[in-house]
């Protein structure tokens, strides 16, 4: 995987971590709800599929997922993983602005910053 970090500024760390929550990045599929093949998508989220339990004490029992939107919380629970899905926003390049709408993306290898993930 394709790895961009950004230094963490929480708790007054100086630790690198990888950038996942407000990378932009190419779609590689063909889904016209996801803009098409080459449209850009900037990901707003991670559902974290694969994670211990005990880090998330206060977490809905009855989803088989934790919601995540900041990078630093992201790598305490394990970082990205395969079995995550992201959660994006489309690039309307006519309109130059990004959709409002989210949507999820299972498949992380049709997301060029991610095709390499294992």
């Amino acid at each position: 995987m394709k790895k961009t970090t950004s230094k963490s500024t929480s708790k007054g760390s100086n630790k690198e971590t990888q950038k996942v929550i407000g990378t932009v990045t190419t779609y590689l599929g063909k889904e016209k709800r996801m803009g098409g093949h080459g449209t850009k998508i900037l990901v707003t989220a991670v559902l974290k599929r694969k994670f211990d339990e005990r880090l998330v004490p206060d977490r809905d029992t009855g989803c088989d997922y934790v919601y995540v939107s900041d990078n630093d919380e992201l790598e305490r629970l394990g970082g990205l993983d395969p079995v995550d899905s992201v959660e994006v926003q489309c690039r309307h390049p006519t309109e130059n602005r990004w959709c409002w709408v989210c949507d999820e993306v299972t498949d992380l290898r049709v997301l060029e910053a991610f095709k390499d993930i294992n």
